[in-house]
């Protein structure tokens, strides 16, 4: 394989994993209350910049990206342990992450 077809597998995970928080996250936004839905718009923004520029930098995004993601992921993780009851999901989350 070659480096830069890795370079495009690893950018698509990246994605994929932000993708796949987001929509865990929304599909249980009913279920929050204002507070955390304030709190959840952050995390959205965050996850909306980070993707962006992953999508944007391509293979020239820095290596401390995919750490990003990973903290990010988290954080969403995070958020849902908190905010819901679904910490089972939360943590399968977590772990797509890495």
């Amino acid at each position: 394989m070659t480096e830069a077809s890795t370079d495009d597998n690893t950018i698509e995970r990246l994605v994929d994993a932000i993708v796949a928080a987001r929509e865990s996250a929304r599909d249980r936004l009913h279920l929050l209350s204002l507070d955390a839905r304030d709190d959840w718009q952050d995390l959205e923004s965050q996850l909306d910049c980070v993707q962006s520029r992953i999508e944007y930098e391509g293979a020239r995004i820095r290596p401390n990206a995919a750490g990003k993601v990973r903290e990010l992921i988290e954080s969403v993780a995070e958020f849902l342990r908190r905010h819901t009851s679904s910490g089972a999901l939360a943590l399968s989350l977590a772990h797509s992450a890495n």
